[in-house]
């Protein structure tokens, strides 16, 4: 089997990611909804695991203002892949296509399921109580993604199903008077990804045809308008019969010529 690689994965989860990126909250004197504006924060997001930062969060006590800077933040990452028996396509199924060898076929792809992890991380519930009031109307429990990643067709625009699957808290505020507060809220998704093969070219093209035809068969051609849209050699018996995959027009539908026998 040759050497391929089409990117889906990456593709996805950077499109993944972008769902999140100008997610913004405002801190307010007094009342949290109404009080005066001090200060509106775009929260940044990364691709890393939530220990990261928290282990920020914990070491290093000279530099603990400049890591306070840092949060609220966001970051995700991959946690799994599941194979998906539900959408199973026949395997022998085969999607034909012109690329840049020519004609070339793949098969159906394979549905696998891909898990990821959002992780908001805070030194306070404020912040990720706004944060998840963006995040949850966006899912209901899921959406579609729409995205050009078709290896045969960067043209055609497919949707990739995300739902939000759970959301788990931890929070360290038992911790005693020398620990550092942190808040976690792990939102866990499901993205229904469907994975290409090797790109092949097909190994039963016709390239020619020949036939005997009888002497009750003509070469005859369908006109619609005064424009040819289908010719070939058909045996009529005496009869004229249209094809069935053509369409009558306006001024009473096509009609069939005979143009010589053979």
């Amino acid at each position: 089997m040759a050497e391929f690689y089409h990117g889906l994965t990456k593709k996805v989860i950077g499109a993944f990611g972008s769902i999140f990126s100008d997610i913004h909250i405002t801190r307010r004197k007094g009342d949290s909804v109404k009080g005066e504006k001090i200060q509106q924060l775009h929260i940044p997001i990364s691709y890393a695991p939530k220990e990261k930062w928290i282990q920020a969060l914990e070491s290093n006590p000279t530099r603990q203002k400049e890591v306070n800077a840092t949060f609220p933040r966001l970051s995700f990452e991959t946690t799994g892949f599941s194979y998906d028996g539900t959408r199973k396509i026949t395997r022998s199924n085969e999607i034909k296509f012109i690329g840049e060898d020519g004609l070339q076929k793949v098969y159906a792809p394979a549905p696998w399921n891909l898990d990821i992890s959002l992780y908001i991380v805070s030194k306070n519930l404020e912040d990720v109580y706004q944060i998840m009031e963006q995040i949850l109307p966006k899912f209901n429990p899921d959406r579609s993604l729409k995205l050009k990643i078709l290896p045969f067709d960067s043209n055609v625009t497919v949707e990739v199903p995300i739902s939000l699957d759970s959301i788990s808290i931890e929070d360290s505020y038992d911790g005693d008077y020398t620990s550092h507060r942190y808040v976690v809220y792990t939102l866990t998704f499901t993205v229904k990804m469907s994975y290409y093969g090797e790109f092949k070219s097909p190994s039963n093209i016709i390239y020619n045809v020949e036939t005997n035809v009888g002497n009750n068969s003509y070469r005859v051609s369908v006109e619609e308008d005064g424009k040819v849209i289908q010719e070939g050699w058909m045996e009529l018996d005496g009869e004229y019969k249209i094809l069935s995959d053509v369409h009558p027009s306006s001024s009473g539908g096509p009609k069939v010529v005979v143009t010589e026998n053979r």
